[in-house]
């Protein structure tokens, strides 16, 4: 059975994947959802079980941009 914390977090991503949607609509907001799933897979739940989905769906867009701009090397 999954523990309060472990089921807000599942919330939490399911929300800000939506907000990906949403916001960038067509392909860049799936691809942004599906970032966000993976982004956040292995973080331990009660790492953002205090932040909002707002605040995880900024966090790793911010951070695609940047991995999307960024040269290799």
């Amino acid at each position: 059975m999954a523990t309060r914390t472990v089921t807000r977090k599942k919330n939490l991503v399911s929300k800000a994947t939506q907000l990906a949607r949403k916001r960038l609509g067509g392909d860049a907001g799936a691809a942004c959802a599906d970032f966000v799933s993976a982004y956040y897979a292995n973080v331990p739940p009660v790492d953002i079980a205090e932040m909002d989905a707002e605040t995880l769906f900024a966090s790793a867009e911010s951070f695609l941009r940047f991995a999307q701009k960024r040269l290799p090397g």
